[in-house]
């Protein structure tokens, strides 16, 4: 049973918290990530002492967090109810290439659900006519100025599609102005303000206090005054408020620490499985050289991989010497038809012996980066 972090008499409020990560975040996030997670959460509930401590408990408890896999599978479901029709193009319409938008199109393309021949940048407009529809995706929509930008100055000609992961109604009544744009919204989370969190008077009143203090003034409540608490693994829109990011804070707030640092986040999901892989690449072969006799080894690395949600194909075939997509799907197809793994829309589960097997190997490895990491 989990105890309830609600009714706390008898928990402290670090107890409190690791049961909160535990029971939010499970599904998410493996256990080094969720006790990464409790230990930055209680760097910042510590910021303060006393009845404001607990406050700041209440305060991130409201945190918008989500991961980078859920945005994919969010926007991946919307793409595929688009797919029917021959003549959507993809629009690259940010320039920096490691924009959480071009990294979700790439991934798309990497998994073969969209060609690249249907991906094009801003400048190649001209050789298509009205009769295609533009699709834009980006993970957060919050003020919907830069697709604003966008529309008015390279698709006022086109039917415009937008797929996001999360917007706000901001965004939303902003972008509905272009009577050639359709948000895909039924399908997307709207995020409310600080405001609308059910926060008490007092725990109102923390927020304005340190937010006040911040020393920018177009971010002290977030980037249009939009006062979000958002975030996707740690990397956070300049939209929430500042006291969840911003690094620069006035007396008596000189010394605050923000949850989340816009440049200096925990590691994704992605990035400690990877590590944990590589790292242990050695071991994993020697358990499947003594115990697994069904499958061959590059079949059950492509298993571990998926058991570790290392879904980026590119780092797949990397890590495990692929020289093709097509390949990993074969060996996809093998885990298969051995009736080893079920595929389904948002994920990839494991099954039987390979279940087994795997969860054996992640847990010793899991073990490990415990004491590597100095978790215990």
């Amino acid at each position: 049973m989990i105890l309830s972090w609600k009714g706390g008499a008898f928990l402290s409020i670090k107890t409190e918290l690791l049961s909160f990560i535990k029971y939010k975040y499970a599904n998410l996030y493996d256990e080094i990530e969720l006790i990464e997670l409790s230990n930055i959460y209680w760097s910042f509930i510590c910021n303060a002492s006393g009845k404001s401590r607990r406050s700041l408990f209440n305060i991130v408890q409201k945190v918008d967090l989500y991961s980078n896999h859920q945005s994919y599978l969010s926007v991946l479901r919307q793409v595929k109810s688009l797919l029917s029709n021959q003549n959507y193009l993809f629009l690259r319409f940010k320039q920096n290439p490691d924009s959480s938008s071009n990294k979700l199109i790439s991934q798309l393309c990497s998994n073969g659900v969209i060609g690249k021949k249907k991906v094009i940048d801003p400048e190649q407009l001209c050789n298509y006519d009205k009769n295609h529809t533009i699709v834009l995706i980006d993970d957060i929509i919050a003020t919907g100025e830069t697709m604003m930008r966008v529309i008015s100055s390279n698709l006022s000609n086109y039917n415009v599609v937008v797929i996001c992961h999360t917007i706000t109604m901001s965004a939303i009544h902003h972008l509905e102005t272009n009577s050639n744009v359709v948000i895909m919204k039924s399908k997307s989370i709207i995020l409310n303000s600080y405001k609308d969190k059910n926060l008490d008077h007092y725990d109102l009143g923390i927020v304005n206090n340190i937010c006040e203090s911040c020393s920018s003034e177009m971010y002290k409540f977030g980037r249009g005054n939009l006062g979000l608490m958002v975030s996707y693994e740690g990397v956070t829109p300049n939209n929430s408020i500042s006291m969840l990011w911003y690094s620069d804070f006035l007396y008596p707030n000189e010394s605050w620490i923000p949850l989340f640092d816009r440049d200096v986040h925990f590691s994704s999901m992605d990035e400690i499985h990877v590590h944990i892989f590589t790292e242990n690449l050695s071991e994993i072969i020697d358990y499947h050289r003594r115990y697994v006799k069904y499958i061959d080894l590059r079949v059950f690395l492509l298993a571990l991989a998926l058991r570790l949600r290392i879904y980026d194909l590119d780092k797949t075939s990397k890590i495990i010497g692929y020289e093709t997509d097509g390949e990993i799907f074969e060996d996809i197809n093998i885990l298969i038809a051995k009736r080893l793994i079920e595929k389904n829309e948002q994920d990839i589960v494991l099954q039987g012996k390979l279940l087994i097997d795997t969860g054996k190997i992640v847990k010793n490895i899991v073990s490990v980066e415990k004491v590597k990491r100095g978790f215990r």
